[in-house]
């Protein structure tokens, strides 16, 4: 599945993910040259991956038989 389906059928989980992550990093990489740029690449990116995860397990648990 694409990072732009599980976007749209998890719009809050991604969001919430992108959000702590760009905040987290800010703050770890604060007094740095860092543009914010890159800030929020590394937390949609972050997103993506913690999205798809989230929508694998789902569908594992609902191909589990006996549940």
């Amino acid at each position: 599945m694409r990072v732009s389906e599980v976007r749209k059928k998890y719009p809050e989980f991604f969001a919430a993910i992108e959000a702590e992550v760009f905040f987290d990093v800010k703050d770890a990489l604060k007094g740095t040259a860092i543009v914010p740029k890159i800030f929020r690449r590394i937390a949609y990116n972050a997103a993506a991956v913690a999205t798809l995860e989230l929508h694998k397990v789902l569908v594992a648990c609902r191909k589990k038989p006996g549940r």
